[in-house]
């Protein structure tokens, strides 16, 4: 796969201003602002949350949500939220799936962009003030 080059104003390409490849979770902005509120180590948590199955065990939680409930104090989501996010993603994932012929499973950076979108909803309709404050 070829690097990505910068484009000069002129609009050629430039040898010199290669761009150096850049992973998709150091260029997710939202992620970054998001990590600072709730997440205390990036880089750890998207390399434990690699290791983690797909989709749900018998009781009817996430793999990732183990993942997640096992770093202590490493991610700052009270207990009893990421259990509901947790909640609200299987619901949703179901809601998705009940008119598939295949289901589909979520990778965990899939399921980290909705538990981003959770996180973030759930602040701005319930804790506005706290959201826009920090």
């Amino acid at each position: 796969m070829a690097r990505p080059t910068q484009i000069s104003p002129s609009g050629a390409g430039t040898a010199a201003g290669a761009l150096a490849y850049i992973k998709l979770e150091q260029r997710l902005v939202l992620l970054a602002c998001l990590m600072a509120f709730w997440i205390r180590t990036q880089r750890d948590l998207l390399a434990d949350l690699k290791e983690a199955a797909e989709g749900f065990d018998a009781s009817g939680r996430s793999y990732v949500y183990y993942r997640l409930e096992a770093r202590g104090e490493k991610v700052t989501i009270p207990q009893a939220d990421l259990s509901r996010y947790d909640d609200n993603i299987r619901e949703h994932l179901h809601a998705i799936n009940a008119r598939r012929p295949e289901p589909i499973t979520l990778r965990y950076f899939q399921y980290v962009a909705v538990l981003y979108t959770e996180i973030f909803l759930d602040w701005y309709f319930h804790r506005r003030a706290e959201c826009f404050a920090r």
